[in-house]
Parts: structure tokens; sequence; C-alpha cells
């Protein structure tokens, strides 16, 4: 691996080779080189990001030799970047030392309109966002299968950052099934999109334009066109809103490639709700994905 100790140029680091041994768990250096050759990275645009020797030409400016290292201080920040690499191939803990994952139906309560399916709503603590204020009371609802288990929000992507002031657009839950598919809520602030209190969906634009602002947050990367929206629509859901609807077919995207998106404004935050699963999971569940999950959504 490479490493970069702090005494070195920003573009100077030391080829190293170092033998790892996992005892019982622990890990330790059997073997470190001493390093091979001092390097420099050159990062042109044409040449791409290489290995160059200090002794190549340097033009009419060669650079001052780089300092020594003596063998404590090549060890000493050997063994911190050896960790460091090995990092992820350290077994994990126990599954009992694991927070359970927990499914809808373990404290939702049930559907009054739905065979199998549970109302999931957030509680005063559930998320960033709603501790923070930033979602006041009468929190969002949808419905889900009973069997569906509540997915991992990475930090950065939870908002827990940057409340109560978020620029961005942040997740506030996902839930999932290995055999159905999933659904997450994204919310944003609304001045990304128009800048005007008290608005309502329409004032965001068209459902072309707006699908196109927020498709990223739909597929996980990107979202070409709104031409990859199979079908647009504009309907009023069961909280009396407006909503912009869309069912998208995006073979690019990073977590499935079928999806159902609803969007809507509510105090001046833009939801963006979806629905989605790979091939198998859309041919057998399109219709309740599309109807009892994403159209059961109020804000």
């Amino acid at each position: 691996f490479l490493l970069r100790p702090s005494f070195l140029r920003t573009s100077q680091f030391l080829v190293c080779f170092v033998r790892l041994v996992n005892n019982g768990g622990m890990l330790s250096i059997q073997n470190a080189s001493i390093p091979l050759r001092y390097g420099r990275v050159d990062a042109s645009p044409r040449s791409g990001v290489r290995l160059a020797a200090h002794h190549q030409d340097q033009g009419p400016h060669p650079r001052a030799p780089a300092p020594s290292m003596n063998k404590r201080e090549f060890v000493s920040t050997a063994l911190l970047s050896a960790v460091a690499v090995a990092l992820p191939s350290i077994p994990s803990l126990p599954a009992d030392a694991k927070q359970a994952t927990r499914t809808a139906g373990d404290f939702c309560p049930k559907s009054s309109t739905q065979d199998g399916y549970v109302v999931y709503s957030p509680d005063g603590r559930a998320t960033p966002s709603i501790r923070a204020g930033v979602i006041p009371g009468d929190y969002y609802s949808f419905e889900i299968p009973a069997g569906w288990a509540e997915g991992t929000i990475l930090n950065i992507l939870s908002g827990n950052f940057c409340m109560p002031k978020c620029d961005e657009p942040w997740v506030e839950t996902i839930w999932e099934s290995k055999t159905e598919g999933f659904c997450q809520l994204v919310v944003s602030p609304i001045y990304r999109l128009v800048s005007k209190s008290n608005a309502n969906v329409r004032d965001l634009g068209t459902p072309e334009g707006v699908i196109e602002s927020l498709g990223a947050f739909v597929t996980g990367n990107y979202l070409d066109s709104a031409e990859d929206a199979e079908k647009i629509t504009v309907e009023k859901f069961s909280d009396g809103r407006e909503y912009y609807t869309y069912e998208i077919y995006a073979p690019y995207a990073k977590v499935s490639s079928h999806f159902g998106a609803a969007v809507t404004v509510k105090n001046d935050l833009v939801y963006l709700f979806v629905v989605g699963g790979n091939d198998k999971q859309w041919a057998s569940s399109r219709d309740a994905l599309m109807n009892n999950v994403l159209r059961s959504f109020k804000a």
C-alpha cells in the first residue's frame, strides 16, 4: 500500500509492503519492508495517476531530495496505516451484539382498509428532522406490509449533521422486503426548488421539471430525463393534497430498476415518497407498491 508520513510534501508518498497476521482477531505486523523509493503522483488529465520515481528528470528546477526516515518513524507510520487498511477485514461483532432489525408489524397499528398491512407514522423522536422541529406535529404516514423491515440510513443521508438548517434533501425513513421491494421518504426544503413560501406542488413547476430536479433521489444516482418516466399524473391523495405521481423505469439506477414516486408540499417542505423494486419484485408486486403503498402516503 501507499502511505504518506506528515513530514513529506503532499505530492509525495512511500511505497511499503506489510504482511499482516490475524492472531485470534488481533492484527499484528510480521514483516514490514524498508521503503523502496520515494515517489510522487503525476495526475495530469492525459496520463492519469501514475507513480513516478524521484530520479526522473525534474526539468530546469529539480526538487530538493526528500528527507530521510528512520526505522522507528517508519514502523509507527506503517502500523497506523496497516490497521486502517485492514479494518474492513476484521471480524464483525457477534450477531447478538448488533441492534435487531424491527419489522413494521412489531409496533405499527393494523391498517383498517388493507389486510396484512400496517400504518407507519413516526413518533416525536424518530428522526433528526422531527427532533429538531423541522417537521412539526401531525407527522406523515403510509401503509406497508407488516413483514417489511426498517432499513438503515447512513448518517450523512439522514440530515443528522445539518439539522435544523439542512440545505439539501435528506432521507427520513426506509422500509424494505427482499421479495416485494422497498419504500423510502425523502424530504427537501422548498427553497431548493422554488423561492416561495406557503407554496403547493404546482408552484414547484411542471411535473416533468420537478422529477428532473429530484430524479437523483429516486434512482440513487441520476435520472436521464423526464422521458424515463413511463407515466406522469397529477392526483389528489386521501389527505386532500395534490401530488405529482410517476412510474419510472431506470435500468441504470443504483438501487433498483423500477420506481413509483409521489411529490407534494407541506409547511414549506417538499415530500418525495418513493417505492421500487428490481425486475422480479416489480413483476409480482407492482400493483401493491403503486396502489397500496405509494398512494397510501399522507404528508
